[in-house]
């Protein structure tokens, strides 16, 4: 399973759903933006993306509104890391 987590400096969402990632005991690659145009950049294509955080697992993008319940990473983060039969 590839799980790459797309982040910005200071963030506070980033910073919450990294400690989740890692609480989970979940391995990941992380990619850090250094604005809002880069990150729009990397998902021109998807045009959801409105900010940072962004996790890709196996190919499947998952922006702010899928992993957070207002300001916390949803509690059930975890199914996204179930492979179906």
């Amino acid at each position: 399973m590839m799980i790459n987590l797309y982040t910005m400096d200071n963030c506070r969402k980033c910073d919450a759903l990294r400690t989740s990632l890692k609480l989970l005991k979940i391995p990941y690659s992380e990619t850090k933006f250094k604005n809002l145009d880069e990150l729009f950049e990397e998902f021109k294509y998807e045009q959801y993306i409105i900010n940072a955080p962004v996790l890709s697992v196996d190919d499947v993008i998952y922006d702010i509104e899928c992993l957070f319940d207002g300001d916390i990473v949803r509690p059930d983060i975890a199914t996204l890391f179930i492979k179906g039969d």
